[in-house]
Formats: C-alpha cells, sequence, structure tokens
C-alpha cells in the first residue's frame, strides 16, 4: 500500500470523506490554495470541492483567508486537529453516557449469539475488552500484527493473576505469560495474512482474520459457552501439543518434559471451570423449548 493511501486511511478512520481526506493531504504539501485550484489539481468539479473546503471549515480541518476577492486555504495542523478531535469525541462520550445512564444494553438485552465485526478497530476493541474483564484462564492464537496491539494487556491481565496461554508464529515475549512458537512446516505456505483467536474464561471469543495491510476480511464475536469453552479447550490443547513438539525437537530431558507438559495442562486445560456451562445446561433440560 502506498504511502498516499495510507494516509487517506488515517484520515478517513477519523471520519474524513475520502474528498475530504485527500484535500487535506494536497494542502499539507502546497498550502494557500484556492478552492479552483485544488479542483483542478484533484479532477473534481469546481462546485463539489467549494462544499467540501467549506464543510472542513466547520469541522476545524482547514482556515481560510482571504486573498484580494478569492478565498484560500490552508489546513489545520494536525496535531491541533487531533486534539480538537479528540476533545470532540470526548465530549460527546461523556453526553452519551449521561443520557443512557442507568440504561444497559448488555443487561437488557443478554447477548448469546454469534455476531459479525466489521473493521480493524471494533475487532481489537472487542479483544481488550475482553482481556480486561478475563478474570481466570485467556488462551490466544495469534500472529504477529493483533499480538503486537494486544500484548500489553495481556501482560496486564497476567499480572493481576489471569492465566494467559499465547500461541503465536512470531515470538513475542510478554510479561508472565506461557508463550509458544509454533514452528511453521516448511513444506508449508503461510497463511496469506494474520489471524486472531481468543477465549476468555471459556464464556467469550473472537475469531479474526486479518488481510497482510490489516483490513478484517472475517471476524465474530460470540459471548457462547457452549463455543467458548469448546475452542478453550481445542486451542489450548493444540498451544500445549506446539509446546511438547518443541520440547521433543530440542531432546529436553524425559523428566523436565514430563513436568512442564503437565505444568501447562493443569494451568490451561483443566483449569478452567465449568459451573456456569453446567448450570446453563441443567437450565435449558428443566426448561426444553416448546
Amino acid at each position: 500500500m502506498s504511502e498516499q493511501q495510507n494516509r487517506i486511511d488515517a484520515l478517513t478512520e477519523l471520519g474524513l470523506t475520502d474528498l475530504e481526506a485527500r484535500i487535506y493531504i494536497l494542502l499539507t504539501k502546497q498550502p494557500k490554495l484556492s478552492g479552483y485550484r485544488v479542483a483542478k489539481i484533484l479532477g473534481r468539479s469546481v462546485p463539489n470541492i467549494y462544499n467540501t473546503l467549506s464543510a472542513m471549515a466547520k469541522k476545524g480541518l482547514v482556515l481560510t483567508s482571504l486573498k484580494g476577492t478569492t478565498n484560500i486555504y490552508i489546513p489545520t495542523p494536525l496535531e491541533e486537529y487531533l486534539e480538537q478531535h479528540t476533545r470532540n469525541a470526548e465530549r460527546l462520550m461523556n453526553r452519551t453516557r449521561q443520557v443512557f445512564k442507568g440504561m444497559n444494553a448488555s443487561e437488557s438485552n443478554p447477548s448469546t449469539g454469534i455476531y459479525q465485526l466489521e473493521n480493524t478497530e471494533q475487532v481489537l476493541e472487542k479483544a481488550r475488552k475482553l482481556i480486561s474483564n478475563a478474570t481466570g484462564r485467556i488462551t490466544i492464537t495469534a500472529d504477529r500484527f493483533p499480538l503486537l496491539h494486544l500484548s500489553a494487556f495481556l501482560a496486564e491481565a497476567s499480572g493481576r493473576g489471569v492465566n494467559v496461554l499465547v500461541n503465536s508464529y512470531s515470538h513475542i515475549a510478554i510479561p508472565e505469560c506461557d508463550v509458544i512458537l509454533w514452528n511453521r512446516r516448511p513444506d508449508r505456505k503461510p497463511w496469506p495474512g494474520n489471524w486472531l483467536i481468543l477465549v476468555a474464561d471459556g464464556s467469550e471469543l473472537v475469531v479474526s482474520f486479518f488481510s497482510m495491510d490489516a483490513k478484517v476480511v472475517n471476524a465474530i464475536w460470540a459471548d457462547n459457552q457452549y463455543l467458548s469453552l469448546v475452542l478453550h479447550h481445542g486451542r489450548s490443547a493444540d498451544t500445549v501439543l506446539a509446546a511438547v513438539l518443541n520440547m521433543l525437537k530440542n531432546d529436553v530431558p524425559v523428566e523436565q518434559l514430563k513436568a512442564e507438559t503437565l505444568r501447562l495442562t493443569e494451568k490451561h486445560i483443566f483449569g478452567i471451570k465449568h459451573s456456569n456451562l453446567f448450570n446453563t445446561m441443567q437450565t435449558e433440560m428443566e426448561n426444553p423449548p416448546e
């Protein structure tokens, strides 16, 4: 991806339209342009450019000055705009919290399904939320891109007593976490993207596949105890297997192999609580659907 496209994407993720982003980038390179010149350089209609510049001025993205009888435009310095954007976002979030005070959507509408996630930040934020709320165990399989974004949160969770098991194709040291490097077989092609598979407390999960430029290809979040517990056991067992294979490859003494395998198994697989799922199953059997 080109540097220009990266900049456009960064600005559109902030809420700018594609045209606003292109105008802002142009003005950072060539300040003091008239709307007519902007239209000619970008190959857009003059009325469309003037309407967009007017909207950008209202958002605080550009500043206007009159030169003779012509308006010229300069971009608001990026840091100044970002600070303004942050303050506005905080003000809007505080207002929204106040308006919705006492009304918790997650409590009034308990979610027990599987839901599609649409963009990268939504996936990472949901993953961060699961990690921050975890109380017992986290198992995560992740490639380098998502793991870099989540490693500090995983370390914090481990620091407060959560057992964190990490399976990754890229070795990234995460304090107090069991990080297992899965060595790819040389005869297998690498995945054309980045995986993230995260299960928290055997009760919630996020699964996502990102393209190489960090865009979501497919992603889900599920608050489903059946699916989460099955995936927790599957991913944990797969990760412990990776650890065993690594130790065999390195000719680790048998006693050390046994001790480490038992430690990982007890800590990350057999220690998960089944009481919530047991209670759910019992309730469902006592109240079968009609």
